[in-house]
């Protein structure tokens, strides 16, 4: 066996060396011996700024969207801007594809449509029928958006009104043959009172709410007020009428706004498209 050299040491260090194969600024791809795995170093991290911007950035007003949007896009260049009506974002894609040129469309400004906590809160109660106690305390946590009723009334009503069922037949015939008929029905009776002795309850109520945070003015929106006995204490709750709609055009009265701004972006109807994939 022969004894290792100083030249032997420095061949072994070699071999173990790692041989790039490609690279650029600030990375290269190596093979690493024996066996030729192939790994990517990057150090493109130490670099005093990166190679190109990519990110999400998310806003939640037309103002801000638009502001987002003219500092951070090249000069002379028009953004697109995609109008996604079910998802109820706008997106603009500072990095899209121009003409020919491809875009890695990874760096983008979306103007995301955030309910408030109090439409929230509507919302989540919405067609959920409540014990008459919990249905006046959700009413008084609520009072400040309601303005049809008095917000007082309503919430006095709530906790006073009553219900009584009863049955009865209901006799008739049939014309064809002449036969009697009769059924079982069950009648439902409800009374209500407050400050000035019986009232008579709201077939529907008014709220007044900003739907999304942004919003610079509350929104009116109507709710059919609904009850039925339910044994001790009645069952109270709502149905908001319209509110899918309401939001719908809250949306498209963002996508006019920014659309009609000066500089604005090319609107296109659409979900945003995807990043751009190397293969």
């Amino acid at each position: 066996m022969t004894d290792r050299t100083e030249a032997d040491a420095v061949a072994e260090i070699i071999r173990q060396t790692p041989a790039p194969f490609i690279q650029g600024p600030g990375w290269a791809a190596v093979g690493l011996l024996p066996g030729m795995k192939v790994e990517v170093i990057d150090e493109s991290i130490r670099e005093p700024q990166p190679s190109r911007s990519q990110g999400r950035i998310t806003v939640y007003d037309a103002p801000s969207f638009l502001a987002a949007v003219d500092q951070r896009k090249a000069k002379g260049t028009t953004v697109t801007a995609y109008a996604d009506g079910a998802a109820k974002t706008l997106t603009a894609v500072l990095d899209d594809d121009r003409g020919d040129l491809p875009g890695w469309r990874s760096y983008t400004v979306q103007l995301s449509l955030r309910p408030t906590k109090l439409w929230t809160l509507w919302r989540r109660n919405d067609n959920e029928g409540m014990k008459q106690d919990t249905f006046a305390e959700f009413l008084r946590d609520m009072a400040r958006t309601i303005t049809d009723p008095e917000p007082a009334d309503f919430i006095e009503m709530s906790q006073n009104i009553k219900g009584a069922q009863s049955t009865e037949f209901d006799y008739g015939w049939n014309p064809g043959s002449g036969d009697r008929t009769q059924r079982l029905i069950t009648i439902t009776t409800v009374t209500a009172t407050g400050r000035k002795g019986e009232v008579t309850t709201p077939e529907t109520f008014t709220i007044s709410v900003r739907l999304f945070e942004g919003d610079a003015l509350p929104t009116d929106v109507m709710a059919e007020f609904r009850f039925r006995a339910g044994g001790q204490q009645m069952i109270l709750g709502y149905r908001l009428l319209d509110a899918d709609w309401l939001e719908e055009q809250r949306f498209e009265a963002l996508v006019t706004e920014v659309g009609a701004s000066s500089g604005a972006p090319t609107i296109v109807r659409g979900p945003e498209p995807r990043e751009t994939e190397i293969g």
